[in-house]
């Protein structure tokens, strides 16, 4: 009788081995966060990544996963952690809007900055309003430049958000940068016909 005891909680507190590795994923992306929980209760790494290098985190962000991200959040996963796109957790977050999952992440130290594209550009280009505001207020380099000299600002007017263009004027982006494919963010208002945002951008002294 004890041996059997014995094995039987032996199997339970086992780590999570192989076998749970799509569960755990699957878990992640459904928002099942009671077998997520399970799973980490078991000792399964919360810095598993999946065959594109995103951590459960990413994942979860990815897909908008709201039960489940704060139990990931809390098993203290590295939050700067990328995938092969060069993507966050906090990319993801503002991209996919989760103002929610942005708040807790820059709580917890998420960085703000980095090197190419980052945070802000996602939000720009997203157009989470929210997102951007707690970004900049947490120090996110409102003129931070991607791979290819793309701005936030240049990215909003890319995808046409007029109230994101109008924030990140007030926290002063440079509305003249060029980048390596001649764009400006005044260029892509234009091509848009976006008249509102020309309005800004020309009251902010943007030249074509």
């Amino acid at each position: 009788m004890k041996g059997w005891l014995a094995a039987l909680l032996l199997l339970v507190t086992l780590p999570a081995g192989a076998e749970s590795y799509d569960d755990m994923l699957q878990g992640v992306k459904n928002d099942f966060a009671g077998d997520v929980s399970e799973l980490l209760a078991r000792g399964f790494d919360v810095d598993t990544t999946d065959n594109q290098g995103n951590t459960l985190l990413i994942l979860a962000a990815s897909n908008s996963s709201t039960r489940v991200f704060p139990l990931l959040l809390a098993a203290r996963p590295k939050l700067n952690r990328k995938n092969q796109f060069g993507e966050t957790a906090l990319m993801m977050a503002t991209y996919r809007k989760q103002t929610g999952m942005v708040k807790a992440l820059l709580e917890a130290g998420a960085a703000v900055n980095q090197e190419g594209w980052g945070p802000l550009h996602y939000a720009a280009s997203a157009g989470h309003l929210e997102g951007l505001q707690l970004m900049l207020e947490a120090g996110a380099d409102v003129n931070a430049k991607a791979a290819e000299g793309s701005t936030p600002l240049i990215m909003a007017a890319r995808d046409g958000h007029t109230e994101v263009i109008a924030l990140l004027l007030k926290y002063k982006a440079d509305p003249n940068v060029v980048n390596e494919s001649g764009m400006t963010a005044l260029r892509w208002a234009i091509r848009r016909e976006d008249t509102d945002n020309m309005e800004l951008l020309v009251e902010a002294d943007a030249q074509q």
